[in-house]
């Protein structure tokens, strides 16, 4: 008899094993860059480029599609395609089609998530700005002063219609270096404290700015707070104050500050955690000082 229980309780903990939920992966079409419309040219040979990651478990393949046609897939990150753009859909000059271009997400299960649609038109004519894209930093980064990184660009079309003389790499209105070829990177080095502007500036048909962004260079910061799938919350710190006692501190009114954390920080850079974020009943306000 215990032979049975003891087969019946084995069979039952099999089949608690075995039952499982699967969470689908997140994905995010890069490039072209999300936007209300994207306007491509007939013809152009498209980079297109998604980003994608599975909480539970892998990613197997990204598939693209523009309308309901499918283009093709990518199984290794970055996941990427370049896609032809139609011809002769604009049927007089000026004239144009318009469709939608989608990235979808396999995890190894076979989940699936769809990145929403991202509309485009294909125009027998269109300016050569939307084409280039900043991928480093990111808008809104905070950087320890002095600040130094790599400032990097990505031209999502094929064809060279950033002109002969490259891409300009801008901070505020100061050329820091003309780039005639991939890969677009520069350099940035020593910005003290202060707000920029960075952008891209190239000559093709016309001189044009092909985008923007703002960064801020301080003694002390924060970057990328985000929320995980359990509500647990994490953030980076960014100091100069490197070799000195930072310490993070919560509140619920902006009035009383509870610490949470204290450490010496050997570094510029350190990616904070709260575990019992996600058992706080109210909503908390962080902040960091250098003790």
């Amino acid at each position: 008899m215990w032979r049975r229980h003891l087969l019946r309780s084995m069979a039952m903990l099999v089949g608690a094993v075995l039952i499982r939920s699967n969470e689908p992966p997140a994905v995010q079409l890069l490039f072209p860059r999300p936007k209300p419309v994207q306007f491509i040219e007939q013809g152009m040979e498209v980079k297109l480029t998604a980003d994608a990651r599975d909480p539970d478990g892998s990613v197997a393949e990204v598939r693209f599609f523009a309308d309901q046609t499918f283009l093709g897939s990518s199984t290794n990150a970055p996941y990427s395609l370049v896609w032809k753009a139609p011809t002769g859909l604009a049927q007089s000059p000026g004239s144009a089609w318009s469709g939608y271009l989608t990235a979808v997400a396999i995890d190894n299960d076979g989940a699936a998530s769809r990145y929403p649609s991202s509309v485009f038109v294909i125009s027998d004519n269109t300016q050569g700005d939307e084409r280039v894209a900043i991928v480093a930093p990111r808008d809104g980064e905070v950087f320890a002063a002095p600040a130094s990184f790599e400032f990097q660009a990505f031209h999502w079309a094929t064809d060279h219609s950033y002109g002969p003389g490259g891409i300009g790499f801008y901070v505020g209105t100061n050329l820091i270096e003309q780039v005639a070829q991939e890969p677009f990177a520069t350099t940035v080095t020593n910005l003290p404290p202060g707000e920029y502007e960075l952008s891209l500036k190239f000559k093709s048909a016309f001189f044009c700015v092909c985008e923007t962004i703002k960064i801020r260079v301080s003694l002390l910061g924060i970057n990328y707070p985000h929320v995980d799938s359990t509500g647990s919350l994490s953030f980076e710190i960014v100091t100069s104050k490197t070799n000195q006692v930072h310490e993070v501190q919560i509140s619920r009114d902006l009035a009383n500050w509870t610490s949470v954390l204290t450490t010496n920080l050997s570094t510029s850079k350190f990616s904070f955690g709260d575990p019992l974020s996600t058992n706080r009943a109210q909503s908390q306000y962080y902040r960091v000082r250098v003790r």
